[in-house]
């Protein structure tokens, strides 16, 4: 991939929280900076003057004189940015495929692979070039010249960046981040805040997800980790990724059900199996004994993150993350992740 020089200055940040929430109220130097005012939700409602405001499924739904819009499963259809409203259009995978302007006219279309490829506007092809993580560091025309180039700080703020034809797929914009116009990063279920290194509301599902801080970003581990969906942190780029689809199983402790989740949402990267005596409480589609979220297949409507949700049942507890299951259904097997598999207890 064509090189982007990067040069930082050297800069001391300050950052100031309260006690009770652990909830960021300035970030800066001595005399400037930002300042943050939050509701009762954790939600951010201000920032610097700007405000925000949220709808009642905790989805941003305007920052400043900017506004969005969002379907009945949170993919978001429609921003207003400056009177100007860009409409989006997904495919079953949930990748963004297209934009269209407020008359419903097609301004450009994106293309997949391994992660987004390339851009066509005005019938010309733009190719993208990523870096480790998955930022865009390049884009080139038809004829290799590189038109756009991008650096950016670990968190994601942009450091430099030369843009001859806008586009919003910038820090991690192969898996589907989306730069906004105030800075913020569009990561599916929640915005995300280069400047300050942290999600601009709590974690959907809670201390579940596995995060003391409900607003940090991927554990504070960058470099390794990227969180596409604002939900999950996912590591080493899906070696051994994988998700379970239905599973229902009335006896299943804590620490079973942490490392289900461990090994196969977030992706840490190791074949899972069940001792002998938690094996037997199980059965793998069709028929075999092991439990192995390493090996299988199943249709591809599934496959293709067609399922908006697993089902995940330990005694009275329930455990449903819809959009985080949609969402790395379809960005699994772009980060290389294993065949998903379809599992059922015993007797079911």
């Amino acid at each position: 991939a064509p090189q982007v020089p990067l040069s930082l200055a050297v800069a001391t940040t300050h950052f100031r929280y309260n006690p009770p929430a652990n909830r960021l109220l300035t970030t800066g130097n001595t005399s400037t900076g930002a300042s943050f005012t939050y509701d009762a939700q954790g939600q951010t409602i201000n920032k610097n003057g700007t405000p925000y405001s949220w709808d009642y499924e905790h989805r941003l739904i305007s920052q400043g004189s900017d506004q969005y819009f969002y379907d009945g499963v949170g993919n978001r259809l429609k921003a207003i940015h400056n009177g100007i409203t860009t409409k989006y259009i997904y495919d079953a995978r949930g990748h963004l495929i297209a934009e269209a302007d407020a008359s419903n006219a097609i301004t450009r279309y994106y293309i997949y692979g391994a992660g987004l490829l390339a851009m066509v506007k005005n019938n010309n092809v733009y190719t993208y070039h990523h870096n480790a993580i998955g930022s865009t560091v390049a884009i080139t025309n038809n004829s290799k010249t590189i038109i756009n180039a991008y650096s950016y700080t670990p968190y994601g703020q942009i450091v430099d960046q030369k843009e001859t034809i806008p586009q919003p797929f910038k820090y991690v914009g192969k898996y589907g981040v989306m730069t906004e116009a105030h800075g913020l990063y569009y990561m599916r279920a929640r915005y995300y805040d280069p400047s300050t290194g942290r999600f601009i509301s709590e974690d959907p599902k809670g201390f579940e997800g596995g995060q003391v801080n409900l607003y940090a970003y991927v554990g504070g581990n960058p470099v390794i980790f990227v969180d596409p969906n604002g939900l999950t942190k996912l590591g080493d780029f899906g070696r051994g990724l994988g998700i379970i689809l239905f599973t229902n199983v009335p006896r299943v402790d804590s620490a079973i059900e942490k490392r289900l989740v461990e090994n196969y949402f977030i992706g840490n990267g190791d074949d899972f199996y069940l001792t002998p005596s938690e094996t037997i409480r199980f059965r793998q589609n069709p028929g075999s004994t092991e439990f192995d979220f390493g090996i299988g297949h199943v249709s591809d409507p599934l496959a293709s993150g067609l399922l908006d949700r697993y089902d995940f049942n330990a005694g009275n507890r329930k455990f449903y993350p819809e959009a985080a299951t949609r969402i790395a259904g379809a960005i699994g097997p772009l980060l290389g992740g294993k065949d998903f598999n379809v599992y059922t207890a015993l007797g079911k």
